[in-house]
């Protein structure tokens, strides 16, 4: 009975894990576009180093949201939040840092 008691168990855990999304990764980024494709919803950033990845490089993430597409220009620096679950990385909450 027991062991018929933990296969049910075990089946229910994975039963819920197929339907449950898994928690998002998300961090805070800091970096420069390097290059904006706008029909595929994707930029090139060159990220300072954080969380998820300790060490500064250029990456192609992508930003779904239009609004904060829009913003986006070879040049901009940006604040934004990355989604490591997701392959490639996903940009949100954009937002333009001011030159100085």
């Amino acid at each position: 009975m027991t062991v018929r008691l933990g296969a049910a168990v075990l089946s229910l855990a994975a039963a819920l894990a197929a339907v449950v999304p898994a928690a998002a990764a998300t961090s805070h980024v800091h970096g420069k576009i390097v290059a904006v494709d706008a029909a595929h919803h994707e930029v090139q950033i060159h990220h300072d180093p954080f969380a998820a990845m300790p060490m500064a490089m250029t990456m192609v993430v992508v930003v779904p949201n239009p609004a904060d597409l829009a913003k986006l220009h070879k040049g901009a620096v940006v604040d934004a939040d990355v989604d490591t679950s997701k392959d490639p990385w996903v940009l949100s909450h954009v937002k333009l840092v001011p030159s100085k």
